[in-house]
């Protein structure tokens, strides 16, 4: 690239941003930190400080404030008032995704990444209607998730106590509930299709750098020729690719066995019926993907948060055991159907979800229209974050936030209570679709784990960093855990 294009390419940047902000002058638009010229608060927005910049900002500005990142104005709502008043009372304004999510991984947008609109209802309507289909909130799911316990219980005794990073095990046992209500079948830890397929999940996810390229380039398209953004969305293109691609051969495999009176999972409903418009056999693809990222990455990665507090916590441990000993003496893993007599286990999965909310800044919403908010602009177009943890991390509501208590979520009865700024599946019509499969998951393996284990870190290890990684999800650093077989049956 010669000197001239470099000097034409700057100041066509210097003009949008002049642009961007002289009409944000006009605007009556969020108060919030003034920031540098041209990268805007791109300093402050890293994700080793964001959650506590935004923190900080939004004791000096309120619940609505914006920043600037590069080119853009992005407004963040904080609290749980303000989210419900952005997602819950202006839906059809507050529920679309900014345009340049769907691009950065090339193909159809699928689901979760799909703007608001009849195509995104058909394709959630599909994914809801598949995912009752086989079980989710129900019985037959119980049992999925059941046969799963038993897999996992076995791989983590099998260590004999012995310290281990037992994150992939985890893994995939939640992972192998989607493959099963997807694909008909759950597959052996060990294998290695398998494997690759878990590595490109945590791939899409996880991890500060991969982040930052995200971000960058989807703010300003032109940082895009960076090697930094440029190898990840590579890299981040090839491991969707591989999902979809997965995705896709066991779709062929499907329609060779398809037998329409033998409905075995989602890609046999899809076959099974006109699945509307919105879902064609690449939507399909894409909208499995979402389900394995939403249902599977998220609930693994709560349950290792809530293996590390739980061995940080070992009344909290001991009070969840008495429980489950005194209600179910027989041994039995504790149906769903019967969890209201585990009221204070219910209670710890909560302060879990709570202390360390997966999704803590939600997924970019996007404004469809010109709206306001307390006051302010909002203009069509604009980038939105609602803030979940600063909804659940508010001492306002949740005094001394770090601490691990699950007493919150008890009344003076004992019996559990649900505020309304617990919002870990967030809120709106871009509310995660998989909430009812997720809660009896974590339920059913928390209950299995804690009833057959004891969880402790090694003796003399460090207590590790508690502040997380900050990717798509919130990930806890690398731990290894000792869990002491309870029984010996």
């Amino acid at each position: 690239m010669d000197l001239q294009t470099v000097l034409v390419l700057v100041l066509l940047f210097l003009a949008v941003f002049l642009l961007v902000y002289r009409r944000g002058r006009r605007l009556n638009l969020p108060p919030g930190p003034r920031g540098l010229p041209v990268v805007g608060n791109l300093l402050s927005l890293l994700p080793s400080k964001l959650l506590s910049n935004m923190a900080a900002w939004r004791q000096q500005y309120g619940d609505v404030y914006s920043v600037r990142f590069m080119n853009r104005v992005i407004v963040v709502l904080c609290g749980h008032k303000a989210i419900h008043d952005a997602l819950v009372k202006q839906p059809e304004i507050f529920s679309d995704r900014p345009s340049m999510l769907s691009r950065t991984l090339r193909r159809d947008p699928g689901l979760v990444m799909a703007p608001y609109g009849e195509r995104w209802a058909e394709r959630r309507r599909f994914a809801l209607s598949a995912l009752r289909q086989f079980g989710m909130g129900r019985r037959s799911a119980e049992g999925r998730i059941l046969e799963e316990t038993t897999a996992l219980c076995a791989a983590i005794r099998s260590l004999d106590g012995a310290p281990a990073d037992i994150s992939h095990f985890l893994g995939n046992a939640v992972s192998n509930i989607i493959c099963s209500m997807s694909f008909g079948n759950r597959f052996q830890y060990d294998d290695e299709e398998f494997k690759r397929l878990s590595h490109a999940f945590s791939y899409l996810v996880g991890g500060r750098n991969r982040i930052v390229g995200m971000l960058l380039q989807f703010v300003l398209p032109l940082l895009r020729k960076l090697p930094m953004t440029s190898n990840w969305r590579s890299h981040g293109i090839q491991m969707s690719d591989y999902i979809i691609e997965f995705i896709m051969k066991r779709v062929e495999e499907h329609k060779a066995s398809f037998d329409r009176s033998d409905i075995r999972d989602i890609i046999d409903v899809y076959l099974s019926e006109d699945a509307g418009s919105g879902v064609n056999e690449e939507a399909l693809g894409t909208v499995i993907r979402d389900l394995f990222i939403a249902g599977s990455e998220t609930t693994a990665t709560t349950l290792k948060w809530g293996l590390l507090y739980t061995s940080l916590n070992p009344d909290v441990q001991t009070k969840v055991q008495e429980e489950i000993d005194r209600e179910f003496p027989s041994g039995e893993v504790p149906p769903w159907s019967e969890r209201g007599r585990l009221p204070y286990t219910e209670a710890t999965i909560m302060e879990i979800q709570r202390i360390r909310a997966i999704v803590p800044l939600n997924l970019f919403h996007g404004t469809s229209a010109d709206t306001t908010l307390y006051g302010y602009d909002i203009p069509a177009g604009s980038y939105i974050i609602p803030s979940l943890w600063s909804a659940m991390m508010d001492p306002e509501v949740t005094p001394e936030p770090e601490k691990f208590r699950p007493e919150r979520f008890l009344d003076e009865e004992g019996k559990v209570v649900k505020p309304e700024w617990f919002l870990p599946f967030s809120a709106g019509r871009r509310r995660c679709l998989g909430e009812q499969l997720a809660k009896m998951e974590l339920f059913l393996f928390y209950t299995s784990l804690l009833q057959q284990f004891t969880f402790k870190l090694p003796d003399g290890a460090p207590t590790p960093p508690m502040d997380g990684a900050l990717g798509t999800v919130l990930s806890p650093a690398q731990y290894d855990i000792c869990a002491i077989p309870r029984h010996t049956s």
